[in-house]
């Protein structure tokens, strides 16, 4: 179908996008990641007011630039401090669960810090028609993504700032609103992801039929918890640890409960 098409076009996007990450281009990583999130916007309301002539033109020229920035050559400064950047695959369950699984410290230093962007693989494979298919995974991870790359982006532009003298006071203020801007649609990009890994398990009879979106929101919280922690915001930090944490117990709940089923069945059965 053409929008199951347009999602793996687009979802293509979202893994050059993280590509760029791993090679350090925050800025091309950012812009790639929010084409992506355009051509998904689109193909969700194609059915109304986009022709599909034109979505498919407009992704052909994301994925056009995507090649060109993914070709060009980013090199990091001993005078920028970098967190480790690497990435997991969606599909890869224990991956994802032992990336959420970050050691928590309340104090730490950016550059001790690690990510772990997500690359789509599969994507729509969850069953149905066109009609009913929805793509809240997909768009989940590439809000993720997005999320991450403009975290990085901002740790970027805040060590530029220092590293840098400015002769102006205008060119400092211009720095620092674009500083601002990366931190409020980091922040937001991460709620946004949170809230459509929620849906599908919330969606659920119960977390463990969809590991995949239980193990990809908890990577979202363990990102967001490591952000606050960065900015000094223990608090919310600690909010976001709760909710992670009560999403593991219940996952670690309901496979205990299938095992003591499974022994009474097989008791029974005997």
């Amino acid at each position: 179908s053409f929008c199951k098409k347009t999602c793996i076009d687009a979802c293509a996007l979202s893994n050059m996008g993280v590509q760029m990450m791993l090679q350090g281009g925050y800025e091309n990583a950012a812009n790639t990641l929010k084409d992506a999130l355009t051509i998904l916007s689109l193909m969700l309301h194609c059915r109304q007011d986009t022709p599909p002539e034109q979505v498919e033109q407009l992704l052909q020229e994301r994925l056009q630039r995507a090649t060109t920035r993914l070709s060009q050559k980013h090199s990091k400064t001993t005078l920028l401090l970098h967190p480790v950047v690497s990435a997991v695959e969606s599909n890869d369950f224990q991956s994802l669960k032992t990336a959420s699984l970050r050691p928590r410290n309340d104090t730490p230093k950016l550059e001790h810090l690690s990510f772990s962007a997500v690359l789509i693989r599969e994507p729509g494979m969850n069953g149905g028609d066109e009609e009913s298919v929805n793509f809240d995974r997909e768009s989940g991870i590439v809000l993720y993504n997005f999320g991450l790359a403009c975290f990085l982006l901002a740790a970027f532009t805040n060590n530029k700032k220092k590293s840098q003298q400015y002769q102006t006071i205008e060119e400092d203020e211009t720095l620092a609103k674009k500083l601002a801007g990366f931190e409020r649609t980091a922040h937001k990009s991460l709620l946004l992801a949170h809230s459509s890994f929620s849906k599908i398990i919330m969606a659920c009879e119960d977390a463990a039929d969809d590991l995949e979106s239980v193990f990809l929101d908890t990577l979202v919280l363990s990102c967001s918890s490591q952000i606050y922690r960065v900015r000094h915001q223990l608090e919310k930090a600690q909010e976001v640890d709760e909710a992670m944490d009560s999403i593991l117990m219940a996952i670690e709940d309901e496979y205990v409960s299938a095992l003591i089923q499974n022994e009474v069945v097989a008791a029974a059965a005997a």
